[in-house]
């Protein structure tokens, strides 16, 4: 009996002898009654999981210097805020294993809302090439030459049984920013096979695919570039 009140606290252990005497002889069932309950509650409370955060970053590419007659030609670009589509406001995670339904991931997230995390990623890339001189995330009073609008459709992990797939749906406009005539429009939508069905592989997978929406973005618009007059416009 000693063995197994050592097990409670005094005031548990206490409380059961007192218990045990009043019964008698069945002084044993109530000890053990206690040890069960009582010695229970003193187990460490497990800890909630820990939430796990991923990011998108810009892509590591630079192209060559635009010329023009022989002499550099650089632009500057005001890139407006990635547009979010329902669904995609939040930093959720989001996966699908039907067409027409998406759930969340429980115990991981984005650092920002995709959108956001996109836009910040398109500005890096397009600021590190030769031929941009300047990215603009509001017009103001700067002198660009090109207008960029862009559209996130979709950044889900698609899942067919034990097969899963990043999948990235884009849509991008060029516009003159003085006459807001459409100058280019790019469309993206790839998927990424991953190798395993879980939040790492989807993230890295969407990564991978945002890489080359990036490097398509970058082509489309420095193709732009020799047309332009440099200085031309203002917002």
């Amino acid at each position: 009996m000693n063995k197994r009140l050592s097990a409670l606290t005094p005031v548990a252990a206490v409380q059961c002898r007192r218990a045990a005497r009043f019964f008698g002889w069945q002084w044993r069932g109530i000890l053990g009654l206690c040890v069960l309950g009582l010695a229970g509650c003193s187990l460490p409370i497990q800890a909630p999981q820990p939430q796990e955060t991923w990011r998108l970053d810009a892509a590591k590419i630079v192209t060559k210097p635009v010329l023009v007659e022989g002499q550099p030609r650089t632009v500057s670009i005001l890139l407006r805020n990635v547009s979010p589509a329902q669904g995609l406001e939040s930093p959720a995670m989001m996966y699908s294993r039907a067409p027409q339904v998406l759930a969340p991931y429980r115990d991981n997230r984005w650092l920002a809302p995709p959108a956001d995390m996109i836009g910040d990623a398109l500005n890096q890339t397009l600021a590190r090439q030769p031929w941009v001189a300047g990215v603009f995330r509001t017009g103001g009073t700067a002198r660009v030459q090109i207008g960029l609008s862009c559209t996130l459709e979709k950044l889900e992990h698609d899942i067919q049984g034990t097969e899963g797939a990043a999948h990235l749906a884009m849509d991008c406009v060029w516009l003159d920013p003085k006459t807001r005539a459409i100058q280019a429009h790019w469309r993206f939508d790839r998927s990424e096979a991953l190798a395993q069905n879980n939040a790492e592989d989807f993230a890295a997978g969407a990564q991978r695919l945002l890489d080359q929406a990036l490097v398509d973005i970058v082509q489309q618009t420095r193709d732009l570039v020799p047309g332009l007059a440099q200085g031309s416009a203002d917002d």
